[in-house]
């Protein structure tokens, strides 16, 4: 709503100048999208929006894109300088054009176009509606007209983007310019993709429609080379090189006769895009700290639940770790505060497994804790407790409490209906005492339980099924010296000695980053249409 509010109000401030007396048309669609790569719609970034608002709509995340040409100012061709900022359903463009004086006798002429749009709708389909005035003047009596836009952008599948724009004059009802652009990715994938886009004036015949058509390969991750054709004969080829958070292109132009005229220059910044130059020279640079000294949950409650960790959310971090070519392992400390169920736990464990299996190195500083904070903790390549740490572990426990004595005494009487034999909910307040029925499925759980962190604490530290039965049925509380004597651990150290650990392993000093880090640097691919998804029936 925020959004739909400043765009109305820009439109109102700039409105008024719709009233000037004078000669006033709509710039050509090929002149003035010279700097895009590919067609608006197929494009899908914020240079794109420029000429299609619906673009807004369909944004993955904040950019920001620059371009400009070499044209000099005795040359004949208008100069142009473009620049767009956009966040997912918002975003502002500008160009900036110089026209040169052919009699020398004034100074050069400019005239810059703006564009104000907002889109909406998902990955699959949008639609947006934009604002454009412009400022200056080629001649005293000839402006730009303010313009309404409206526009579609399509995704049907992953193979296909279909995308309509239609630019209509403020001050003239029949002055109405149409843009199409379509693009298909046989592979359904950004390695090859064929486009194309015309213009068509509602004043005209479709026979004087101009079109042009191209393709784009992007044969490694972030390196595209492209190139288009005009229906005139004049065509542009370029290469574009993406580095994450970042990128640059470079498109030259040519005319029907294949000679050069000029070339424009484009710069990115943005949401990280997938990229090969940044995946192979910051490769294992750096381990990602986890910190567990909370509740692991399903869900946070709506206010005042901050700490701790939600199941997904670990999940995510660590698959997210996992895919980050900069990302050489975890480090991770667990503190007697972190708190969870046996399965959650066992979920986050085997998580941390996939991310060593991946080829990344996990160091755990376990500060102090009892059997499921060490089992976690167990997973590490190098596991290290501090000095005046104890770990307690004394196996697994179940009970309940019973009410029925109480209820007695207080004149409340209970009637338990059970037809079945391990339907035990409603015991604690039928009974003084736990059924043999009870007892038998509660045992059947703590073994399961203790049998599946036995079998993979004695994988990952690799000692015998009977050494760890022996400290569980004879020690139980250990200290930082016991662990190590029993080869429970692998080192004794402060919480700041953690870099030290990882150096002992990698054999040199790694940065350390936090998850928030990580996560923004996921790479937001440019699949169309919608996500595969899974239909859960309950």
């Amino acid at each position: 709503m925020r959004s739909v509010l400043v765009f109305i109000i820009v439109i109102c401030l700039f409105l008024p100048a719709c009233s000037q007396a004078a000669d006033r048309y709509l710039p050509p669609y090929y002149s003035q999208s010279d700097f895009l790569t590919l067609s608006p719609g197929v494009a899908g970034n914020s240079a794109g929006a420029f000429f299609n608002p619906a673009v807004w709509g369909m944004l993955k995340g904040p950019e920001i894109q620059f371009f400009w040409n070499d044209l000099k100012q005795e040359d004949m061709i208008p100069r142009n300088i473009a620049y767009s900022l956009g966040f997912p359903g918002i975003g502002f463009s500008a160009q900036e054009w110089k026209y040169a004086d052919p009699q020398k006798t004034s100074i050069e002429k400019k005239l810059t176009d703006y564009n104000i749009g907002l889109g909406f709708g998902d990955e699959a389909f949008t639609f947006g509606v934009g604002y454009g005035w412009s400022k200056g003047y080629i001649a005293e009596t000839q402006f730009r007209e303010n313009t309404l836009s409206l526009g579609m952008l399509s995704r049907p599948c992953k193979h296909a983007s279909i995308g309509y724009a239609l630019h209509s004059s403020l001050n003239d009802d029949e002055n109405v310019r149409s843009i199409f652009d379509v693009g298909i990715r046989p592979l359904g994938n950004e390695m090859i993709t064929v486009f194309g886009d015309a213009e068509y004036w509602s004043e005209e015949s479709f026979k004087h429609t101009e079109w042009g058509a191209g393709i784009a390969i992007e044969p490694l991750p972030g390196i595209k080379v492209y190139g288009k054709a005009l229906h005139g004969g004049a065509y542009s080829a370029g290469l574009s090189v993406a580095f994450g958070v970042d990128g640059i292109s470079y498109t030259p132009h040519f005319d029907k006769d294949n000679e050069l005229t000029y070339t424009t220059y484009g710069v990115r910044v943005g949401y990280p895009v997938p990229n090969l130059v940044l995946s192979k020279t910051m490769k294992n640079r750096a381990y990602m700290k986890l910190k567990f000294d909370g509740r692991i949950k399903y869900q946070r409650y709506l206010f005042f639940d901050r700490g701790g960790y939600t199941l997904t959310e670990l999940l995510g971090d660590l698959e997210n770790a996992k895919n980050t070519p900069m990302i050489a392992g975890l480090a991770i400390i667990i503190t007697e505060d972190m708190r969870g169920s046996f399965e959650m736990v066992w979920e986050v464990r085997e998580k941390i497994k996939e991310v060593q299996a991946a080829g990344k190195k996990v160091v755990v500083f376990l500060e102090r804790g009892d059997m499921l904070q060490y089992y976690l903790a167990s997973t590490a390549d190098k596991l290290m407790v501090d000095p005046a740490g104890l770990v307690t572990l004394m196996g697994f426990s179940m009970g309940r409490t019973y009410y029925k004595n109480m209820l007695d005494k207080i004149g409340i009487g209970f009637d338990a209906w059970q037809f079945f034999e391990y339907k035990s909910a409603v015991e604690s307040f039928s009974r003084t005492d736990m059924s043999e029925a009870d007892k038998r499925q509660r045992k059947e759980l703590i073994d399961g339980f203790y049998e599946t962190l036995r079998a993979d604490i004695c994988e990952s530290r690799e000692i015998s099924h009977d050494d760890f039965d022996y400290v569980v049925d004879n020690l139980g509380i250990l200290t930082a010296d016991s662990l190590l004597a029993y080869n429970l651990i692998d080192t004794v150290g402060r919480k700041d000695s953690i870099k030290d650990l990882i150096k002992s392993l990698e054999g040199k000093e790694k940065l350390q980053v936090g998850r928030g880090i990580v996560t923004a640097m996921q790479p937001l691919n440019d699949r169309w249409g919608y996500k595969p998804r899974i239909a859960l029936i309950y």
